[in-house]
């Protein structure tokens, strides 16, 4: 059951959303679409179409409104599901980056080093342990 805590805990910081931040009719909308296609190909164009606004104008909404850029955003979904992953120890990091809707394995080292300060491997050696 500890285990359990600490998996969740873990991996949980990167994948779920602040959802009070998210209050508006229009943002919820949009959540609900990144959650259900953050694994696929995500144009601004979609999400613009979503919130039923111009693509610029969504950019600066959804950036006054979550402190960060869509890519960003939806980097640290992706990162957050990549952590499950890899703490389940089923697949390698190659397979796991394609599978969270990167396309390119040094893009992915990169991002998911930026929002958890480990590599990958680092990452999951130092959680596998725990």
């Amino acid at each position: 059951m500890a285990r359990s805590t600490e998996y969740r805990l873990l991996a949980g910081q990167y994948y779920q959303l602040d959802r009070h931040n998210f209050n508006s009719d229009r943002l919820t909308k949009v959540m609900h679409f990144l959650n259900t296609n953050y694994l696929k190909k995500v144009e601004l164009k979609d999400v613009a179409a979503v919130a039923n606004m111009h693509p610029s104008a969504f950019c600066r909404y959804f950036k006054e409104h979550s402190g960060k850029s869509l890519s960003e955003f939806i980097n640290e979904i992706r990162i957050g599901y990549a952590c499950r992953l890899l703490l389940e120890g089923k697949m390698t990091v190659s397979q796991i980056c394609f599978e969270c809707g990167f396309n390119n394995l040094s893009n992915f080292n990169r991002t998911f080093k930026k929002n958890t300060g480990y590599t990958p491997t680092s990452y999951f050696e130092e959680f596998q342990r725990k």
